[in-house]
């Protein structure tokens, strides 16, 4: 198991992940939205599993770690977002 340092060290060494359209908070959402917000989140969530996997060094058969990594990565991006910012489509976007 990784030290708390080493771990700090590793994250500072992650590439930011691509801006992409962001995405309103679930709970800001009609249930009818639904569906198209988990087809975003999970479009955020496959990208940033992959550069988990890169930041990895490319090393196959850890495809549910890599997942699972990236879901605790996106979600607490958007949990951080203010709610009003969550659903503004003019909300500023993160620089790539």
């Amino acid at each position: 198991m990784k030290s708390a340092s080493s771990r700090t060290a590793s994250n500072s060494k992650r590439p930011p992940l691509r801006a992409v359209p962001a995405a309103p908070h679930p709970d800001a959402v009609p249930q009818a939205a639904q569906p198209a917000i988990d087809a975003q989140r999970e479009a955020l969530i496959r990208q940033a599993a992959y550069s988990v996997y890169l930041r990895r060094g490319c090393t196959p058969g850890h495809a549910l770690q890599d997942w699972l990594e990236a879901e605790m990565e996106v979600d607490s991006q958007w949990a951080a977002l203010p709610q009003a910012q969550a659903t503004d489509e003019t909300a500023p976007r993160p620089p790539d």
